[in-house]
């Protein structure tokens, strides 16, 4: 169920941040969906029920607006600085990917190193 809170958001908001980004500037759009997924990451305590489930919409809200702006942004600087070829679409993926595999890595070094407790 909680999936649920994360995962529609983005979907709904992808689709919102075209307009949006057409009436306040794709940059400035970019900036508020890092923003609000940086904050909500940050809110805490996570204990309370509804602060959980208001940090899940709205990172998932930030979500989907960074990766409804950021092709556009992408599309604009690989005409500007490439030459209107995909270099920079497969150095963004290449980036993402890199996220994928070294996040884990170094988020179970910080574990091992710190320990893990809860409560």
């Amino acid at each position: 169920l909680f999936y649920l809170f994360t995962s529609v958001p983005p979907c709904l908001m992808s689709g919102l941040a075209g307009p949006l980004a057409n009436s306040f500037g794709a940059r400035r759009v970019l900036g508020l969906g890092l923003a609000l997924q940086g904050f909500f990451t940050l809110v805490g305590p996570k204990d309370v029920l509804g602060l959980e489930i208001a940090s899940f919409v709205l990172l998932g809200a930030g979500m989907g607006v960074v990766d409804g702006t950021s092709p556009a942004i992408l599309g604009q600087l690989a005409d500007s600085k490439f030459g209107g070829t995909g270099k920079i679409y497969l150095m963004s993926n290449i980036a993402v990917q890199s996220g994928f595999v070294i996040g884990p890595i170094l988020g179970n070094a910080v574990v091992e190193m710190d320990g893990f407790s809860c409560g």
